[in-house]
């Protein structure tokens, strides 16, 4: 049995390898331990990639409790913090922790794939897609919340994360893809989704006897869902509205009246951008 999983995990680390391709670039440059990649010059944005020449330069990798900014500023340029790219922590045993920023909207293929060592996962609101293979393999992962602004979890996000216990979904979820959240051994699952997200094949495979907390009157719904309909033990919860993450908006951007990223409060017109979606206008005087 052990065999035939260890196979099966070859063979799905080998598979999305060869999905995102192995010929990316190495990094554009690097501010306080962390390494870029330019995604956008038109807007200034840039992701977070893997330190060294290669994803599996296991000479150069990322430990310990990482903070990734909202923005970085580079030759004079400041850059908004979009993205977590491919592959950019993938095989980090030694990271512990990732905070992620409410600047970045996605986290990338097999982003955090086997960093074994991490306990926590900060996923800000401000993210839209969990990419495929994420959190793979990230055994020391006890529970996962997933905030309301997510609307994908890519296939195999978090399979394999064998003390996954408890996860808890937020409002927008509408796909969950297959493998996600397999052979993780949940003993309780949250949905605040009023409808059940659409599951591809064996999205919780063996966590069916866990308890399910749905929504109040989505009990049925879920019942007669493909994947939710296998769950042996559905309880409805009353009273919630979601999962927010981000209790107090916060700073994401600021630009002046030419669209120009600004580090600080600088003299003349402010755009600012916040964690909660709104945008503000300020005039500094000084």
């Amino acid at each position: 049995m052990k065999n035939l999983i260890f196979l099966s995990k070859a063979f799905v680390t080998i598979v999305a390898m060869l999905s995102i391709g192995l010929s990316a670039s190495a990094h554009d440059f690097e501010a306080d331990g962390i390494y870029y990649n330019f995604s956008n010059s038109s807007n200034n944005t840039v992701k977070v990639t893997y330190r060294g020449d290669s994803y599996d330069d296991y000479s150069n990798e990322y430990y310990g409790a990482v903070s990734i900014p909202n923005s970085v500023t580079h030759n004079g340029i400041t850059y908004s913090v979009t993205e977590i790219g491919n592959l950019a922590f993938y095989g980090c045993y030694g990271l512990t922790e990732a905070t992620i920023p409410n600047s970045v909207t996605t986290i990338g293929n097999n982003a955090f794939m086997e960093c074994t060592g991490m306990t926590v996962i900060n996923i800000s609101n401000s993210v839209t897609s969990i990419g495929n293979y994420a959190f793979y393999n990230c055994s020391g992962l006890t529970e996962v919340t997933i905030p309301n602004s997510v609307t994908k979890i890519g296939d195999g996000a978090f399979q394999y994360c064998y003390k996954l216990t408890e996860v808890t979904i937020g409002n927008s979820i509408t796909y969950i893809g297959r493998y996600a959240f397999a052979y993780c051994y949940l003993d309780s699952v949250t949905s605040y989704c009023e409808t059940p997200p659409i599951c591809d094949y064996c999205a919780f495979g063996g966590s069916f006897s866990a308890l399910l907390n749905v929504p109040e009157g989505t009990k049925d719904a879920y019942v007669n869902a493909y994947e939710w309909r296998n769950f042996t033990n559905i309880t409805e919860i009353a009273g919630v509205e979601g999962i927010e993450i981000d209790k107090k908006a916060i700073e994401v951007v600021r630009y002046d009246i030419y669209g120009r990223l600004l580090s600080e409060p600088t003299k003349g017109l402010n755009i600012v951008k916040y964690s909660d979606g709104t945008t503000k206008k300020f005039i500094i005087k000084n």
